[in-house]
């Protein structure tokens, strides 16, 4: 767990905001009485266990189409699964279950994409 801490609420608000695609709140802001920084305790997200399982399976069959793409984002993994979902069952199911995730959730699978694309260029 990480403890952001601000001057002010829109200062946090502000930090919260670009990180919230990988992390989540854990509590209201608050304020700390001694210091009087806002605070909020944030956790970093992680991906359910059978997305994650089937967004690998993704990586290792795919990972040439992938790279095609470029910067990947919620829209260019939607129109990827798509155009895959036929040939692999596995894509099938990953696309189902994205098409049910909340936006939230949808960019962080593709920031997962894009962090494991990245480390895949930097080996």
């Amino acid at each position: 767990m990480i403890i952001l801490s601000a001057e002010s609420i829109d200062e946090l608000n502000m930090i919260y905001r670009q990180l919230k695609h990988t992390y989540l709140a854990m509590d209201k802001i608050k304020q700390n009485p001694e210091t009087n920084v806002f605070q909020l305790k944030v956790e970093k997200k992680i991906l359910n266990p059978m997305v994650k399982n089937l967004a690998d399976k993704v990586l290792d069959w795919c990972e040439t189409e992938l790279f095609e793409i470029g910067s990947i984002n919620e829209e260019s993994l939607s129109i990827f699964l798509l155009g895959f979902e036929s040939q692999y069952q596995f894509v099938e199911q990953l696309n189902q279950m994205f098409e049910s995730m909340t936006l939230s959730d949808k960019r962080f699978l593709a920031s997962y994409f894009e962090e494991s694309l990245n480390q895949t260029l930097s080996s």
